[in-house]
Parts: C-alpha cells; sequence; structure tokens
C-alpha cells in the first residue's frame, strides 16, 4: 500500500474534471511533472491511478478510471485531521511504479464521492486540502473523498458504474 509519512500544508486549488472516459480526475498540480505511480484495483472492473510527485513526495493527481458499481456512501468518523497533501513514502513505490490488487469501492452522496480501496481497515486519520480529502488507516492511503462536486460531475460517475 502507499505509506504516508504526514502531509504539508500547501496553497493549491483542487481541480476536478470528469468525462465520457474517465469517471473523476482529480488533480493539485497546474503542469507536468516527474511523477511516481501508484495502482490499486483489479484492472479490470476497478482502477485507481495515483500520481506522485518525486521531489516534493506530494499526491499531484489522482484518476478513478474503472469501478464495478455504487455503494452506500458513508463519512469516516473519529478520526484525526490533518491539513494539506499527504507526504508519501517513496520506498512504497519502488521503480517508480507500484500496484496493489484490492477491491475499490465508489459511493455518492449529493455533491461528494467517495472512493475507497480499505478492504474494511478502520480509516483513523484524514488530510484535507480544499475540496479533497484524503483516508488514511494505519499509515496507508485507503481511499478518498471530491467534495463540492457539480451535478454534471455526480452524473458522469453515475454513468460510469459497470453493474455485474
Amino acid at each position: 500500500m502507499l505509506e504516508i509519512e504526514g502531509c504539508r500544508e500547501i496553497g493549491v486549488n483542487v481541480e476536478v474534471a470528469s468525462d465520457e472516459y474517465v469517471p473523476l480526475i482529480v488533480t493539485t498540480s497546474p503542469g507536468p511533472l516527474g511523477v511516481s505511480y501508484f495502482t490499486v484495483g483489479d484492472g479490470v472492473t476497478s482502477l485507481v491511478e495515483v500520481k506522485i510527485e518525486q521531489v516534493s513526495r506530494l499526491i499531484r493527481e489522482l484518476a478513478l478510471v474503472a469501478f464495478q458499481d455504487l455503494v452506500a456512501y458513508s463519512e469516516p468518523r473519529d478520526v484525526v485531521v490533518g491539513e494539506g497533501l499527504p507526504l508519501v513514502a517513496l520506498s512504497s513505490v519502488p521503480g517508480f511504479r507500484a500496484h496493489v490488487d484490492s477491491a475499490v469501492k465508489v459511493g455518492l452522496s449529493a455533491d461528494a464521492v467517495r472512493v475507497d480501496w480499505s478492504g474494511g481497515t478502520e480509516i483513523d486519520t484524514v488530510i484535507r486540502q480544499d475540496r479533497l480529502v484524503f483516508l488514511v488507516g494505519r499509515g496507508q492511503l485507503l481511499g478518498v473523498i471530491v467534495t463540492r462536486l457539480s451535478s454534471r460531475d455526480l452524473d458522469c460517475v453515475r454513468q460510469h458504474a459497470r453493474h455485474s
């Protein structure tokens, strides 16, 4: 899993996009970067890609590429809250690329989407940056919540659900 060593407060806006090919892309950097890639999912019915800037060790982009279907949305409770972007231990992405096979679950609320690959591991920390909330448990990134989504973005995510 992607190991998180803390967080760093920085002044960036979170940009969100969705289209007919990719349900959700969240960006925290305006330009191209030298990045490491972390992917999670089964690669067929679910896939999330995370791009980590190598120099700063900050998460700069997250893409929900594929998911099976929608599940009930839930908010994490009784958690420690940090502000900024997560600092990634680059040792958890050896060779600039790492993949973990894990089920990815997606839930929607009235204006948010939760992308979760925790597999039942308890979320004990959240790290907030603008409209992006990183879900951390036992020092590992286990999901994200993207808030303040437009109805168009939510509809786009709904349309990508692949029902069994």
